[in-house]
């Protein structure tokens, strides 16, 4: 870019200020004029304008009191969301608690469901699926056990393979305690759930079965406690739809504002034409206004000289071109009168041969008419 587009870009930042400077004039006259009293206005139009600017004004205080009133409710909001992680954090503490004594709880009532010592046939099916996973269990053990008796005895080749075979059971032994333990942790939740414990009136079981419960009735606590704190959360939600209705309203009686300022420049009210403060603005705004313009003008002269420049090199262009195509020419004209001359001269020397020739009739008969120079 060169110094004369620099020159417009500053030029057009300068502009930008300047018109900046004029609204804010005209925004702050529009602004002195609606606080006057209404009597000092008898147009409908200055008085309408002056009502829109008087209502958005009552209604910002409202907003801004509402934002004070709801951040204030909720000005810790970093310890509130560190109450927030801490219940959640403690409700997952719980879950792994009742987890582990959900396992328990299984494994207590399947031992007495196992050996009949109580009634809890209602949980067959729980129960049974239970016991198809020990099942399945003791025979991937038991496959185990045979395959490390192999690995003691045997040549080389079926010791590596059973080693390979072993490798696989233990992964599969480790998975299917993990199935074991949850199928224990399944029953036993659907014992604590029920209402087997209070039917069977075991205190055993009952014992079992109180840690579950005491933690449950805690999850539900922090359940209460979690919505209530997000719910405090969604104030801040409510802040921000406040705050994005302030702005709407500051930058709606900014441009009211304005407009009443704009008014008053086109149609000014006598009375106060003398007052200070308007002829303050009115002065400052046309000031802006005018060094505005002052820029334009400067603009349209460097755009000006650019052109100039840029139809300098246009003419310059063609000029050479004429150049060329006359020198083109003065070679084409020098060529046609050389071919011209040797034009004449095949002329002359073509009348020379035809009478060298002489008459066609008989020029190849051996005793025909000879030419007439001869």
């Amino acid at each position: 870019m060169d110094s004369r587009r620099r020159a417009i870009t500053e030029l057009n930042r300068r502009i930008a200020e300047a018109s900046v400077e004029a609204g804010a004039q005209l925004e702050r006259l529009g602004d002195y004029l609606a606080g006057l009293e209404e009597k000092a206005f008898s147009d409908p139009e200055f008085l309408g304008a002056r009502s829109r600017v008087l209502e958005l004004r009552s209604r910002l205080p409202v907003g801004r009191k509402q934002v004070r009133r709801i951040m204030q409710c909720v000005e810790k909001n970093a310890e509130l969301e560190a109450k927030v992680r801490g219940v959640g954090e403690r409700y997952t503490e719980l879950e792994r608690e009742n987890d582990a004594t959900c396992e328990e709880i299984g494994r207590f009532g399947y031992s007495a469901f196992r050996s009949q010592t109580l009634p809890l046939e209602p949980l067959l099916e729980v129960f049974s699926k239970v016991g198809r996973q020990e099942q399945e269990l003791q025979g991937l053990i038991e496959d185990q056990e045979r395959s490390r008796g192999s690995m003691r005895t045997g040549n080389i080749l079926k010791i590596i393979g059973q080693a390979g075979r072993g490798f696989f059971i233990r992964g599969a032994v480790g998975f299917k305690r993990k199935a074991v333990a949850r199928a224990y942790a399944e029953a036993g939740r659907a014992l604590a759930d029920s209402a087997l414990p209070e039917q069977v009136g075991d205190a055993s079981l009952k014992r079992k079965i109180a840690p579950y419960r005491d933690n449950q009735a805690r999850m539900e606590e922090l359940t209460r406690e979690a919505e209530a704190l997000r719910a405090e959360q969604s104030h801040q939600k409510r802040v921000r739809e406040i705050e994005r209705d302030i702005q709407q309203a500051e930058d709606e009686l900014v441009r009211r504002a304005r407009e009443l300022g704009e008014l008053f420049r086109a149609r000014p009210v006598r009375s106060l034409a003398s007052d200070p403060e308007v002829k303050n603005r009115l002065r400052r705004a046309a000031l802006a206004e005018k060094t505005s313009e002052k820029y334009r003008r400067q603009i349209r002269r460097i755009e000006a000289a650019i052109e100039i420049d840029a139809l300098d090199a246009e003419v310059r262009g063609m000029r050479e071109r004429v150049e060329r195509l006359t020198r083109e020419i003065r070679a084409r004209e020098q060529e046609v009168r050389e071919l011209e001359k040797r034009i004449a001269a095949s002329d002359t020397e073509r009348e020379r041969l035809v009478k060298a020739r002489g008459p066609e009739r008989g020029l190849l008969e051996p005793d025909g008419p000879e030419s007439e120079s001869e």
